[in-house]
């Protein structure tokens, strides 16, 4: 999973770079749907690690 730097400066430079008669529409759908898919995998990530963190420590294993 890559930075939300790096996409940023990725997504300046397909900008920068894209073909004078691309539509912004085509532009959006060629480049945002990535960087959409990784914003929802870390926004899974972090309900994940709250669902955790709010079940408290695992029961000990050494018979305590």
């Amino acid at each position: 999973m890559d930075s939300v730097a790096d996409i940023a400066d990725d997504l300046e430079h397909a900008w920068a770079t894209r073909p004078p008669d691309q539509s912004v529409t085509d532009w959006e759908v060629a480049h945002l749907r990535p960087v959409r898919e990784q914003v929802h995998a870390v926004e899974k990530r972090v309900f994940d690690l709250e669902r955790c963190i709010a079940s408290g420590p695992p029961p000990c294993s050494h018979g305590e």
